[in-house]
This record gives C-alpha cells, structure tokens and sequence, in this order.
C-alpha cells in the first residue's frame, strides 16, 4: 500500500506546532526568565531563546526552561519531573498551554563570565557551546563554559537526564542534581547548615589526574565510588556532630557521583562537572 501525505493534511500539524512553540517563547519563557528568576530576558522566538540570568537562579531556570519545552513541569511551573508521564499540556490558572510533548528534546549552551567580559566573548561562547550540546548522540543536552577572570576556561557537556533501566536518575535532570551539588558544597560554609567542603573536588582531581582526562576507563567506577567515599567523610562539615546523618549523605553522594560519571563521556567531562559546581558554590 502507498501512504500519500497532502499539504492539506499537514497544515493541522504545522498549525500545532507554531502554538506550542509560541507558548514556550511568548508565555513560559517570559515568565521564567524575567518573574520567576529576575533575569534579562533578550530573545525569544520559537524554539530560541537568549537570556541573562544571576549565577544562583542559573541551574534552576536551566532546568525549568527545558522542562517547559517538553511539559515536564507542574502548573505552578517549580517543579521538573522527567520520569512523570505528561500529556504535553501546562495548566496556568484557566487555560491550557500547548508544549512539544515528552518526545520532544532541546539543546542548551550557557556561558558563566563575569559582568565586565566582554559581551562579544560571552555570546560566542555560548554558541560554541550550543553547539558542544548539539554535537552530543541524540543530543538533548546542554553545555557549561566557565570564563575565569585569569582566562582559564572549563567546559562540561551532559545530556538533561539519564535513564538507570526504566528509570531517570533524580527527577529533575542533571541540573537538577548539579544544583543539589552546589548547594551541598554551600552548606559547608554556612553557619548552621552542613556539607562537604570544596576541597573534595581539587583532592579528587589530584587523584585522578594521571589518567587519560578523555577517555572512559573501564571499571574506573568502582574506584571512583571508593575514593569519592574516603574524599566526602573527610571532607564533611557539620555544626552537629550526628554521625549517622553524615554516613547517609556520604552514602547518597557517593552514588549519585558514581552514577555521574557512569554517563558522563570521559573522566575528564566528570572532573568538569565537580569543578563548575565548586566554582558556583564559591561564587557569592
């Protein structure tokens, strides 16, 4: 049998698109980037969008600006969800807001600078970081390029989420879980929370520096797991002295990077990842 496809037939699906598309830019992004995180929203159309953003709403409104695309996000648009079954629709107050549905995926590349970077420097490390994202299998992934002021650069790629079985690793996304990385690294310094200091990171570094950065070594990922563990009990810093609670954390870290680096390419794309969020928490 032959299947024939008239341009009457697809107006319908064309149609479809452009709505949902027009939601995500003139609706979700809009009110992402500039009400709910005070950032600088400067284009939006389509599946495109350019914005500015301060460094501690960055891994949150990353994670959100995705989930929206997909509709992977709740009605109050705070919280991601990529294991959840969803129809492809965002409820706001009274209506219904079309997104591309959970097949559809989307590439990001973000650039972390200070203010006084020149702006032509900044956007094109953005767009090469697009397109580190868009190189990746099957992308759906974002890209992080960190500008240090002594001109160092760091660059790590991932895709949004990872798929243990049936299952995606945390809800939320790799963002997601960055962001709880920082926020953990943050802990150490403050004044009533708990943590583990940064100084884990440049120790795992140091330990792992005489291997290849680009390759994946096989069966690194139960040394990893070892190491990561002795690294956080020695690293961690509490106002109390609960041991029990630093043994849990020390536990669901060592897991959670374990399966990090698991999917993360390269030793070298994993060493990035743990030190863009040192530099984040450090940052004030």
């Amino acid at each position: 049998e032959i299947y024939t496809l008239s341009l009457h037939d697809a107006l319908p699906i064309y149609a479809t698109i452009s709505s949902a598309l027009k939601d995500y830019s003139q609706i979700l992004v809009r009110e992402l980037v500039t009400a709910r995180h005070d950032g600088y929203l400067i284009y939006a159309g389509g599946d495109d969008a350019l914005a500015a953003v301060n460094l501690d709403d960055l891994l949150d409104l990353m994670t959100k600006l995705r989930g929206a695309f997909s509709g992977h996000i709740d009605g109050s648009l705070e919280k991601v969800d990529f294991a959840a079954e969803v129809s492809g629709f965002v409820q706001r107050d009274d209506r219904f807001l079309m997104t591309m549905g959970p097949l559809a995926s989307a590439s990001m590349g973000v650039c972390i600078s200070h203010y006084k970077t020149p702006l032509s420097m900044v956007l094109e490390a953005v767009r090469e970081a697009e397109e580190k994202a868009k190189s990746l299998p099957g992308k759906n992934a974002f890209s992080i390029t960190v500008l240090k002021g002594s001109g160092e650069r760091m660059e790590t790629t991932w895709k949004w989420f990872y798929r243990d079985g049936v299952e995606v690793l945390r809800k939320g996304g790799t963002a997601a879980m960055l962001k709880e990385l920082v926020d953990v690294l943050k802990g150490a310094e403050s004044r009533s929370g708990e943590g583990f200091s940064d100084r884990f990171v440049y120790k795992f570094k140091e330990t792992f520096q005489r291997f290849n950065p680009e390759e994946k070594i096989p069966h690194l990922d139960e040394m990893i797991a070892a190491e990561t563990r002795r690294l956080l009990k020695r690293s961690f810093a509490s106002k109390g002295n609960d041991r029990a609670r630093r043994d849990a954390l020390v536990e669901d870290w060592t897991a959670s990077l374990k399966s990090l680096y698991l999917n993360a390419g390269s030793l070298g794309n994993f060493i990035s990842l743990l030190e863009t969020a040192a530099f984040i928490a450090r940052e004030p």
